[in-house]
């Protein structure tokens, strides 16, 4: 139980860093952006969780022996980074910038 509450902090302390940086839309209107947001967030899941199981980084199902604070860890971290990039992906193929950066054109 312990274990389960400590990779449930850090995926909400990495979930609260991913809100943290904004995005924005020149042409959309500011009520939409947060639908297509929470879109690529799951998208961004589906993917990573489907790329790193074909890659066989992290496997499908884990053994009892694999239940440890550190392959856990290392499954939070990797799953995490793999999102950040195809959430900005995503985010950028639907025509948003990061805030703070100007769009280009």
């Amino acid at each position: 139980m312990p274990v389960l509450l400590a990779c449930s902090v850090v995926l909400l302390l990495a979930g609260c860093n991913a809100a943290a940086r904004g995005w924005q839309h020149p042409v959309i209107p500011p009520a939409h952006w947060l639908v297509d947001a929470a879109w690529c967030r799951h998208d961004s899941l589906r993917r990573a969780e489907r790329r790193l199981t074909a890659r066989r980084e992290i496997p499908a199902s884990t053994s009892a022996h694999d239940d440890t604070l550190d392959a856990l860890m290392h499954r939070s971290r990797v799953i995490r980074t793999a999102r950040r990039h195809f959430f900005a992906s995503c985010m950028t193929q639907l025509g948003y910038v990061p805030v703070g950066e100007p769009p280009d054109g």
